[in-house]
């Protein structure tokens, strides 16, 4: 109640159409928080009818379909978003993001590619395309798409960990080490960066040198799980190599 009666004020200078679509995406959120796909589509339905056409209304029910998984749903609202807003970066980037985790890598490369057209200052779509094409093997046109991300923002510490891994695997070890001392360099806290160079140097048999970079890695305060997972397993690879 207490919350009611601090909303109320501002609620009440509002259209009541305004006040209804409100209601009925803050019900969307909380239906798909708990899960229920079904009453998510109903409260994005009335939010809707509350405020026609309206292109942010598809876009976040797209984004709370994407958080239940129902890919093709999501994709569908997103499509509703784009007619409604043509000229928008976010929404054909968005749908990117959806075809990947639909297994639809080619079709998010062109969705990326929307993205781009309508911002090609905007590093994102091409750096996902290069993780894009890297995920499926193509490490040239994965390295393409990382090198033009990198001339965009060539201080974005993800691409510039990216890019460094490419010049590992597409034979440029040495480009790929001096790039990632820099990097750790510049962002001594970014455990991606400690963590590529650790196994850039396991892999060239630089023992001592892979465990300075692991220290580093294992120096970050605030780790989350998953980098721990990572350390440990790569301290096992370590051993392992030492033994043999």
């Amino acid at each position: 109640l207490a919350l009611v009666f601090v909303l109320w004020p501002r609620w009440a200078a509002l259209p009541p159409h305004e006040v209804a679509w409100q209601v009925h995406l803050h019900e969307a959120t909380r239906a798909a928080s708990l899960g229920n796909l079904q009453k998510t589509v109903v409260k994005g339905r009335e939010a809707e009818d509350a405020w026609p056409d309206l292109p942010e209304t598809p876009f976040r029910i797209a984004l709370y379909l994407e958080e239940l998984e129902a890919w093709e749903d999501a994709l569908a609202a997103l499509a509703v978003a784009e007619q409604r807003a043509p000229a928008n970066r976010l929404i054909p980037y968005r749908a990117g993001r959806v075809l990947e985790q639909a297994g639809r890598p080619e079709d998010a490369v062109n969705a990326f590619g929307r993205a781009a057209e309508r911002d090609p200052a905007w590093v994102y779509p091409w750096l996902r395309a290069g993780l894009v094409y890297n995920d499926l093997g193509d490490k040239a046109e994965a390295l393409k798409f990382m090198e033009r991300a990198h001339q965009l923002e060539p201080g974005n510490r993800r691409v510039r960990a990216n890019l460094a891994s490419l010049y590992a695997e597409t034979g440029e070890p040495g480009a790929a080490g001096e790039r990632l001392e820099k990097l750790v360099e510049d962002y001594p806290a970014y455990v991606n960066g400690w963590f590529n160079l650790a196994v850039l140097h396991l892999q060239a048999g630089r023992l001592d040198e892979a465990r300075r970079a692991l220290e580093g890695a294992k120096a970050i305060r605030g780790l989350d799980a998953h980098a721990r997972e990572q350390i440990r397993r790569l301290e096992q690879a370590l051993g392992a190599a030492g033994e043999g």
